[in-house]
């Protein structure tokens, strides 16, 4: 579906993110670890619960075509993520579309 000059003006913008942040090692799931979502300002933080299970609903304001999300994890206990788009290991940034509802799980390698 085409956004920006010609996106439907009553669409709903409401848009769902959610997923798991488990470590790669102990397959233990990873608690109180934030996750952001923003589109050059940052538009909302949710931390995982103690299944390390985490989910944003964010009612997008008009202007943004897209959200980028980010694990907010600690530089302390973990050297990067790995992530999954809907089930698929992936590559890409972290990009999810205006109106959708994504899920994007992060492993978590340690140092």
């Amino acid at each position: 579906m085409t956004e920006g000059c010609f996106s439907n003006l009553f669409k709903s913008r409401t848009t769902t993110v959610f997923g798991t942040v488990t470590d790669n090692d102990t397959k233990f799931p990873v608690g109180n670890n934030g996750i952001l979502a923003f589109q050059g300002t940052k538009l909302t933080t949710v931390f995982t619960d103690k299944e390390g299970k985490y989910s944003a609903t964010i009612g997008v304001p008009r202007g943004y075509h897209s959200l980028d999300v980010r694990n907010n994890f600690d530089i302390r206990n973990y050297r990067d993520d790995i992530l999954l788009l809907n089930g698929t290991k992936t590559n890409l940034c972290y990009p999810v579309r205006i109106s959708s509802k994504t899920q994007y799980d992060f492993i978590m390698p340690p140092k």
